[in-house]
């Protein structure tokens, strides 16, 4: 947490304002990047669901 306060030039313990822990502060690293999870409902047939997601 530290470094990563560092690089956003924060204090560390001002992170925990906003995240508990470290595996939030990833989780929501994770989130960013990949976006909501996809809807698993939309279709029982689980090939076309795969293509769709990555279709994009």
């Amino acid at each position: 947490m530290r470094r990563l306060a560092d690089r956003l030039d924060v204090r560390a313990p001002s992170l925990y304002w906003h995240v508990d822990t470290k595996d939030d502060v990833i989780d929501l690293a994770v989130d960013a990047i990949f976006g909501d999870p996809p809807d698993h409902t939309r279709t029982a047939d689980w090939r076309t669901h795969i293509v769709a997601v990555l279709s994009g």
